[in-house]
């Protein structure tokens, strides 16, 4: 995902230098040019700002249907799809759903801001993927809802996929409490300071 915004910077990059480019051509057309040539420069110019553009509303389209969030799990849209797809099918008795819900996502983004909120939700994400199989299926379909869709379920895989999910929930405790002792360690700075 970061690539191909990088990729995208790249492109808008490039147009400028064409236009640049065409620009300046164009002012010095007078100082020993010849026709042909400048017309090939010219159109040369045309087509890398049209390729360039081209190139980057394919990415900027790619990127917003990709299915993907900034967690690097399936999109709301792309649950919507594959709930869909189980809602046609002719048999879902073997298809277990498991929901997650982290409360106070809204305290952790105003207390500590949305990119300390973002690596909250990415570092449970990783925590979800880690449980997976082949016949899974992981989403965000909210703030902080996610869902694990599994095919081909039973009560008992659902069960342990939940039981190894259990060290997860210390690890992201425990972050909590780094984010809390770096808030208290901001607030103790900022009294040293004023006093």
């Amino acid at each position: 995902m970061e690539r191909n915004k990088t990729i995208m910077k790249l492109c808008y990059l490039q147009t400028t230098f064409y236009i640049v480019f065409l620009t300046a051509l164009i002012t010095r057309h007078r100082r020993g040019i010849s026709q042909k040539t400048f017309a090939f420069l010219i159109i040369l110019s045309l087509v890398g700002c049209a390729v360039s553009l081209t190139l980057g509303d394919y990415l900027r389209n790619m990127i917003r249907s990709s299915g993907f969030d900034v967690a690097g799990v399936h999109d709301k849209k792309s649950l919507e799809k594959k709930l869909q797809q189980l809602q046609n099918a002719d048999d879902t008795l073997n298809v277990g759903v498991m929901m997650f819900d982290l409360n106070n996502l809204k305290k952790i983004n105003d207390t500590y801001g949305h990119e300390q909120g973002d690596v909250f939700i990415q570092t449970f994400a990783a925590y979800l993927t880690r449980i997976l199989t082949e016949d899974s299926f992981l989403a965000r379909f909210g703030g902080d809802e996610f869902v694990i869709v599994q095919s081909h379920a039973t009560w008992s895989q659902l069960e342990q996929m939940n039981i190894q999910l259990n060290p997860c929930w210390m690890c992201i405790i425990k972050q909590l409490t780094i984010l809390s002792a770096m808030q208290s360690d901001t607030i103790s700075a900022a009294k040293i300071t004023t006093t």
